[in-house]
C-alpha cells in the first residue's frame, strides 16, 4: 500500500520507526505473536539481522 510513498527513503525511515515502536510494545508483552512478523519486516527493509532483545536476570525467590 502506498509504494509512491513508502518505497522513498522518507517512506522507509518511518516505516522502521513504527516498527521499533511496535517491537518495543510486542516485547513488553502486547501482541506477542506478532514479534517474529515485525522482526521479518525489519530484516527486509534493512538487510541485517534483528539482535535478541537481552533478558533481564530473573531475581531468585
Amino acid at each position: 500500500m502506498f509504494p509512491d510513498i513508502l518505497q522513498t527513503e522518507e517512506g522507509q525511515a518511518g516505516e522502521l520507526v513504527a516498527l521499533a515502536q511496535l517491537l518495543q510494545v510486542s516485547e513488553r508483552g502486547g501482541h506477542p505473536g506478532l514479534t517474529p512478523h515485525l522482526i521479518r519486516r525489519v530484516e527486509q527493509l534493512t538487510g541485517s539481522p534483528v539482535p535478541p532483545v537481552p533478558r533481564p536476570p530473573q531475581a531468585a525467590v
